[in-house]
């Protein structure tokens, strides 16, 4: 599938260069050797380590402009994962936010007597 797009802002911010799928990448297996997982456990951790790979598929976006061609590969959706979780913490994190009364905040310290 190829989706039209346009060419990202310079400004946009760069990868990482250290996430936890790529943590989980290099020490899963050791730590599968090492230790009893769950299911559950085993699940999450391949989720997180395919996530946003070739292996999910995905798309191609090609930028309207320039015709720069970047490939978009499909997430895991597993609650667990901190890249499909970003966006929903995000939101979360406005929803509190925005509930915060403008006052300012004391600290009562000490005895009251």
């Amino acid at each position: 599938m190829v989706r039209a797009a346009h060419c990202p802002p310079s400004s946009n911010p760069q990868r990482p260069s250290l996430e936890v799928a790529d943590i989980v990448r290099l020490h899963g297996e050791p730590l599968r050797q090492s230790r009893s997982l769950s299911r559950e456990q085993e699940r999450v951790l391949g989720d997180i380590a395919r996530c946003r790979t070739a292996e999910l598929g995905g798309h191609l976006d090609v930028c309207e402009s320039c015709g720069l061609e970047k490939p978009s590969y499909n997430s895991c959706r597993n609650r667990h994962c901190p890249k499909c979780q970003a966006l929903s913490q995000a939101r979360w994190l406005e929803g509190r936010r925005r509930r915060i009364l403008p006052a300012p905040v004391t600290s009562l310290e000490g005895d009251a007597a």
